[in-house]
């Protein structure tokens, strides 16, 4: 196991970021685990990026609550972790230095191009020594090996799942009805005189399409007051769901390259063509296999951490400590 534990660092470990958890001198505890103390300082520490977009987007009871809340689910996120290193210590695996000296020159030479003093003058802006990151470091490599042996290794995904999966969530792969069409858009105007005029120029617009053979998108750009005039009238794929109703109704009528009567809505005129359909479809099993197996083995992996936490949590000795109820969490 242990060899086993060394070979999955060696071949597995991803680069962790040189940032950590600036220690406050003296702090008041937040938690212990075993005798493994988490202080205040170092879960403020740990979501203060947190904090900081709460600052600004929140006011009042409710930046205070979820700043309380954002702490909370900090310290259980740091609790948990040092479960994970607790039961590292305790079940005696190794990890050796020359280990955490061929990671440390890999996390440099891929972060920092292998320039070793740029990653210590970056450690100087942080207020952090060598020393301290390099603990923080092991630290996470032993998170790592553990999440491996106990989580990755044992959330494994099938085909039956992804089938399943598929099944259940078949509706997030459906695609509605689309159509692509064109239009032109003349506004009625405020008075009865403005409104028949604008009615006989739109009739006017369609006799030339209908009757002259003008192309619809040449009209359209010459005489269409909307918004899409210099593109020819055309909009992308849409459900017709989204459009006004009058307008969903008039081209669920129309069949590919028919152009409408026209379309009466509360300001405007309107003439539309119809240049083509998609029909409703589900993506096929194999098009969404990749996204599906991501997802479901993320949420299998989620599961099986949970779990093995729960054991951790009854094995070792947990202790929160209160805070006092004057203060926030930022």
């Amino acid at each position: 196991m242990r060899n086993l534990l060394t070979s999955i660092c060696l071949l597995s470990l991803v680069a962790v970021c040189t940032a950590a958890p600036e220690r406050p001198a003296a702090d008041r505890y937040a938690a212990a685990v075993n005798d493994r103390v988490i202080t205040e300082g170092e879960v403020k520490a740990y979501i203060a990026p947190q904090i900081q977009r709460i600052r600004r987007r929140f006011q009042g009871s409710e930046r205070i609550e979820r700043m309380n809340e954002v702490y909370r689910e900090g310290l259980q996120a740091l609790i948990d972790h040092a479960l994970i290193l607790e039961e590292f210590d305790s079940s005696q695996y190794q990890l050796p230095q020359e280990v955490v000296n061929e990671e440390i020159n890999r996390f440099i030479r891929e972060n920092y191009g292998g320039d070793r003093t740029t990653f210590l003058r970056a450690l100087k802006k942080q207020n952090e020594t060598l020393e301290e990151w390099r603990q923080d470091f092991r630290e996470r490599i032993k998170v790592r090996m553990m999440m491996h042996v106990h989580v990755y290794a044992n959330a494994d995904v099938s085909l039956g799942d992804l089938r399943r999966a598929y099944v259940s969530k078949k509706d997030e792969f459906r695609t509605p009805a689309q159509v692509k069409f064109r239009l032109i858009r003349i506004q009625r105007g405020e008075s009865e005189e403005d409104r028949a005029a604008k009615r006989e120029e739109i009739e006017t617009i369609r006799r030339r399409i209908v009757e002259d053979g003008e192309p619809f998108a040449a009209v359209a750009r010459e005489m269409s007051e909307g918004n899409r005039a210099e593109e020819g009238g055309a909009y992308p794929w849409l459900e017709p769901e989204d459009l006004a109703p009058e307008l969903a109704a008039a081209l669920g009528d129309l069949s590919t390259g028919e152009v409408s009567g026209v379309i009466e809505a509360e300001d405007s005129y309107y003439l539309a063509t119809v240049e083509g359909r998609r029909e409703p479809s589900v993506q096929p099993f194999g098009e969404v296999r990749e996204e599906l197996e991501e997802r479901t083995l993320a949420r299998k992996r989620a599961q099986v951490r949970e779990r093995w936490l729960d054991r951790l949590r009854q094995k070792h000795v947990v202790q929160i400590f209160d805070r006092p109820e004057s203060e926030s969490a930022g």
